[in-house]
């Protein structure tokens, strides 16, 4: 029973690191070459890229904490972590209208094909599946085996 804790514990650090990695992954093409860019990186999109980046930082640093079992600090950040969240669901909000408006996302990499409100419907879906998500895991913070399958899938979705 201990080594399945100790497993599980590290696993939500694993899919953190994967997390990390197919980010970096996905936008490194259009961090390193701009040249296939449609229009300049908006201050719109860094601020998105910079909130999404502390997002995934926290998530690390969170699941790290539990896996070392410095729980107190862990529910500390979470506390202020949970601040972001409303954060981040405007600023997705903005960025997906602003997208729509302008035909291409806000990175300038993607050209939207079909009808640009009709490119909303994920954005716009995923912010309210991340913001029931992010609430639920605050909700259930105190029954730990629904919390962090919660917080992981709300990684997963923004």
């Amino acid at each position: 029973m201990v080594r399945s804790h100790r497993v599980t514990r590290w696993f939500y650090i694993g899919m953190a690191v994967c997390a990390i990695i197919i980010v970096g992954v996905g936008f490194a093409p259009s961090i390193i070459s701009t040249t296939a860019r449609n229009a300049p990186l908006t201050r719109l999109a860094i601020a998105h890229s910079t909130l999404s980046f502390v997002w995934l930082v926290i998530f690390f640093a969170q699941t790290t904490l539990t896996a070392t079992r410095r729980v107190a600090i862990h529910c500390q950040l979470g506390t202020a972590a949970i601040f972001l969240a409303p954060a981040m669901i405007v600023l997705g909000y903005l960025v997906a209208i602003t997208m729509a408006r302008r035909g291409f996302d806000l990175s300038g990499d993607l050209k939207i094909e079909a009808d640009p409100l009709l490119a909303l419907v994920n954005p716009l879906g995923d912010l309210i599946t991340f913001g029931t998500l992010v609430a639920a895991g605050f909700w259930y913070r105190r029954r730990s085996d629904i919390h962090k399958r919660l917080m992981l899938i709300a990684r997963s979705v923004v």
